[in-house]
């Protein structure tokens, strides 16, 4: 009991109140009874207003917001009970709830727009900041945006944070920006228009496409290095029996089994059995049993290799890598979208590539990753369980982790990229291949006919078959117009990249022959006939194979790269030879002692001589200008600028190869290349001296001459 004088003060002081309720009040309050004193409170404040400082007080001191509301709903100051309430929800960061809180106070908007906007409703604070009666003026509203703008963005919502900035602001260029940033490529695009700023398609959009193409397949790139190498690992570790692994049962070799404590107290042994018995239960141990725990824990996930948790370790890994794989899909078909829209096939076709090779990596391997794995978990003592329930090949029969949702082909796979885009990287023009056609196959007849009309020899037959052979190539480049398919490119691609090479065979042909005939002495061997014909037609032959083998290779997806360096390996080797002949021809052509056939239609020996080499270097000028593009076409890659641009194709290849047969059609090289030996051949000037005599006649008549 305790002594009257001690609570008869406090009962006096109670007595001396004037409210029943309030007494009560002060008495529940004491005791602790909070939310029953809170009732009397409220209670004493419909009897006196002037106790609302009170009541607040203690509603928020202890937390009793929802029994305020409800004690005080129909007193005037409800609303106040409500601010408070949403002060404490905003203050613990539950903007929803504080957001609904401050529009039951029904007097304070600022704070529920806030609160929306945190809570990232910015569509809710918006129509509350833009109603007529909220108060809030055209600066306040503009503000407001911003700040939800950016609190969006700061959650990477970025579409709902530029939609704000369009709707609610003029900052067109910022909305579009957080487009970009989104991946929301049409409603940039769209925007754009909407807001006629054109100008942001070239200084954003376009940009913003090509750096997250560009990031985008560095990122599948390494996905799908990632899931090979792991592949290749997993491999490995399935073909080495579990006996052999360097960590059976979570045990690191490096650490000693027993604990210290057991060894110390194993000396002590035969002295006492009680010292044994009591070391095993000492704190030391039970610390040494948690971090070897906690041990075997982190090289489960480490997946130290060589141990028996790095099976786990990578079958996990590569389901990760699978979520990534799916993770992309969306982004790479709206970005192939996007490229197909502002004419980037190609860009859009090698994006595609890259994600199919992942994804069929994925199908090849992902039922033997998951389907085949022996489960190796840790247990709650940091041991490992092997589930005994097996099928009948000894794999157990409810794998420990389950296999992720493996993306398909119909996934990602996008019906707008035709095999137009698939091979050409862009879809070819209806009308070039056809006036091509046409224009290589008038080439060719007119050249028979010439070959016909001078009596040619045999190998000036190369100039018509080369023209024929390129109608040939646009034929199948006509019909790759309208139907794409594997073969058709295949035949396109060689009938067009490796014809032209048999033009320089015609040239080396025709400097050998003057080489020969003209019976003259060369100095060095590299100018003797039979080095120049076979050395000349040897490179040219090797640089044909390189590049129809190359060519053969472009077409497949897995051998593009590899066909691609053959290739060049040929252009360049082509390259570096017609260097070489053209020096040879260059040379030729000074020398007076090698001369040509001379055709009746020739004035004298040296236009006969002009004619032939002027044709020949000519066209070996042209093609060597065509083997630079094509140099350049191949070392910017499949997909490249050069390569995508079909224009480039056909003023550099086509147009250069039709004027080559022009040049071949006016200075006809076969009419002095004539079967039969049947027409005038200048004398070289040494064998003019050797075989024939002078007359003396003669040299007088030349004095008469005038000079």
């Amino acid at each position: 009991q305790r002594d009257p004088r001690e609570y008869l003060p406090a009962l006096g002081e109670l007595n001396a109140l004037p409210s029943e309720e309030y007494r009560r009040f002060r008495i529940d309050a004491q005791l602790g009874r909070y939310e029953s004193a809170l009732g009397h409170l409220c209670a004493a404040l419909w009897e006196d207003s002037d106790r609302w400082t009170e009541v607040a007080g203690f509603i928020q001191k202890h937390g009793l917001f929802r029994q305020g509301a409800e004690l005080l709903a129909d007193h005037e100051r409800i609303g106040d009970v409500y601010v408070m309430y949403g002060d404490a929800l905003a203050a613990d960061k539950d903007w929803g709830q504080a957001a609904a809180a401050y529009l039951l106070s029904q007097k304070a908007v600022a704070q529920a727009v806030d609160a929306f906007v945190q809570n990232k409703e910015w569509r809710s604070a918006m129509s509350l900041a833009s109603a007529a009666n909220s108060g809030f003026g055209p600066q306040a509203v503009y503000d407001t945006a911003r700040q939800a703008s950016s609190v969006l963005e700061d959650h990477h919502l970025f579409g709902d944070a530029a939609a704000v900035l369009l709707e609610y602001t003029e900052e067109t260029e910022d909305a579009v920006m957080l487009l970009v940033r989104g991946s929301h490529w049409a409603e940039a695009v769209r925007c754009s228009h909407a807001r006629e700023r054109s100008d942001l398609i070239e200084t954003t959009v376009r940009p913003g496409m090509d750096a997250a193409c560009e990031s985008l397949e560095e990122d599948i790139g390494e996905i799908g290095e990632g899931f090979a190498a792991k592949v290749e690992r997993l491999r490995t570790v399935r073909l080495t029996p579990l006996s052999q692994m360097t960590e059976l049962a979570g045990v690191d070799d490096s650490v000693d089994v027993m604990p210290d404590t057991a060894s110390m107290a194993s000396q002590f042994s035969t002295f006492t059995a009680t010292l044994t018995d009591i070391s095993k239960i000492t704190g030391s141990t039970a610390r040494r049993l948690s971090k070897n725990k906690r041990k075997a824990e982190r090289k489960r996930v480490r997946g130290k290799k060589g141990s028996v948790f790095e099976e786990s370790y990578l079958v996990d890994s590569l389901s990760k890598l699978i979520a990534r794989v799916r993770v992309h899909q969306d982004a790479v078909r709206n970005l192939n979208l996007a490229l197909l829209q502002f004419g980037r096939a190609a860009a859009a076709a090698r994006l595609q590539r890259v994600f199919a090779a992942v994804v069929e990596a994925v199908l090849q391997d992902g039922d033997w990753v998951f389907d085949r794995q022996r489960v190796l978990v840790q247990g709650d003592a940091g041991q490992i369980d092997l589930v005994d329930d097996v099928n009948a090949e000894g794999l157990p029969a409810t794998p420990r982790l389950p296999k992720p949702a493996v993306p398909t082909m119909s996934d990602f796979d996008n019906p707008d990229i035709d095999n137009r885009l698939k091979y050409f990287t862009y879809k070819p023009v209806n009308v070039a291949p056809e006036i091509s056609l046409a224009a290589y196959f008038v080439v060719g007849s007119i050249l028979v006919w010439q070959m016909v009309r001078h009596r040619s020899q045999r190998w000036v037959a190369i100039l018509p078959g080369t023209a024929f052979s390129e109608a040939i190539g646009y034929a199948f480049r006509t019909a790759c117009v309208y139907n794409t398919t594997f073969g058709m490119y295949v035949a396109m691609m060689l009938f067009l990249l490796v014809p032209p090479n048999a033009l320089a065979l015609a040239n080396y042909k025709a400097v050998g022959k003057i080489m020969r005939d003209s019976h003259a002495q060369p100095r060095w061997f590299w100018l003797k006939p039979g080095f120049v014909n076979w050395f000349y037609f040897g490179s040219d032959v090797f640089s044909i194979c390189m590049q129809g083998a190359g060519g053969g290779m472009l077409t497949g997806t897995n051998t593009r790269d590899a066909g691609r360096a053959v290739v060049l390996v040929g252009l360049i080797v082509q390259l570096f030879f017609f260097a070489c002949y053209l020096a040879t021809a260059f040379y030729v052509w000074w020398r007076p002692e090698y001369t040509v056939h001379v055709s009746p239609s020739d004035v004298s020996h040296a236009s006969a001589k002009r004619r032939v080499m002027l044709a020949v270097t000519l066209t070996t000028g042209i093609l060597y200008l065509r083997s630079i593009y094509r140099i350049a076409e191949f070392a910017d890659g499949y997909g490249g600028k050069i390569y995508s641009s079909e224009w480039a194709f056909y003023v550099f290849d086509t147009i250069l190869i039709f004027i080559a047969f022009i040049v071949y059609i006016v200075f006809f090289i076969g009419r002095n290349f004539p079967r039969s030996s049947n027409v005038a051949r200048a004398p070289s000037v040494g064998h003019e001296l050797q075989q024939r005599p002078v007359d003396s006649s003669q040299l007088l008549v030349s004095k008469d001459l005038p000079v």
